[in-house]
């Protein structure tokens, strides 16, 4: 319903699905910023607010780029595979072991792309001397580049990306994602233990610099969190039925109508 999925794929393809579940992320980590605006707002000024969040919404407020597309274009966005709506080359290339992304799309940075390829005439080519022509012909500029890269594993192109001073990366499989050196030092893959199936492993963010350390184990958290959430079930769900609220149908909404524990400032920096 959000419109991503007919805008993800292969240019020309059938829609595709986004490989990780974006609408109900998207709706948790804007609930969140919803409710920590509501906190603050109820802080500084005494008065509650209704925080809703929905998969829908939170699809299509994604889609800012798109939606932006058709408003002033009004071409309708459809799948591009890597590439990039407004810039080229800004995508995927194919290298002898695997993929990586390069962002190489402005003038400053797409010679020093061609030099490291051997590929120097594109950038007097008139089909590739600026960004509109480079997207207007990007089909033709993948298959030159890819001519090139497809002779050298990824970490040749990337090692030699580094030294120009070229954005680039390579695409991981899951397992070399959560190896990956950047991973490793942030802990974000901890060890957790379990009463009745032994040490899990999870996916932890880490914030401010600081390392978090997940200590306690899933089952007993997620019972404490479950009464705290029932105590309060009643409160919620009655505060929001008075403001005309609901919770069905994908929507998730909280309450937050406490008064604040100091008086409200003014002129309080938000």
């Amino acid at each position: 319903m959000s419109g991503i999925m007919s805008a993800t794929g292969s240019e020309g393809g059938a829609p595709v699905k986004v490989g990780v579940p974006i609408t109900d992320l998207g709706a948790g980590l804007f609930g969140v910023f919803g409710i920590l605006c509501a906190l603050r707002a109820r802080h500084v000024t005494g008065r509650g607010q209704l925080v809703d969040t929905s998969l829908f919404e939170a699809g299509l407020s994604l889609s800012a780029w798109e939606a932006t597309e058709y408003w002033f274009t009004g071409q309708i966005p459809r799948g591009l595979g890597t590439a990039h709506r407004l810039n080229a080359p800004y995508q995927a290339f194919r290298a002898s072991d695997g993929h990586f992304t390069v962002g190489a799309a402005n003038n400053n940075l797409f010679p020093r792309f061609c030099a490291l390829l051997g590929l120097d005439h594109l950038v007097k080519d008139p089909r590739f001397d600026n960004v509109a022509n480079r997207l207007q012909h990007r089909a033709a500029l993948e298959s030159l580049i890819e001519a090139v890269t497809i002779r050298h594993p990824r970490a040749h192109w990337l090692a030699k990306c580094e030294e120009a001073g070229v954005p680039a990366g390579p695409i991981y499989s899951v397992p070399e994602a959560l190896d990956d050196a950047h991973a490793r030092s942030r802990h974000m893959v901890q060890e957790m233990p379990h009463p009745k199936i032994g040490r899990v492993r999870g996916l932890v963010r880490a914030g401010d610099g600081h390392r978090h350390h997940v200590a306690r184990e899933p089952a007993e958290g997620r019972e404490e969190a479950g009464g705290i959430f029932q105590a309060h079930h009643a409160d919620v769900q009655g505060a929001a039925r008075r403001t005309g609220g609901r919770s069905a149908g994908g929507v998730h909404q909280v309450v937050a109508q406490h008064q604040p524990r100091e008086p409200a400032r003014q002129g309080s920096d938000v």
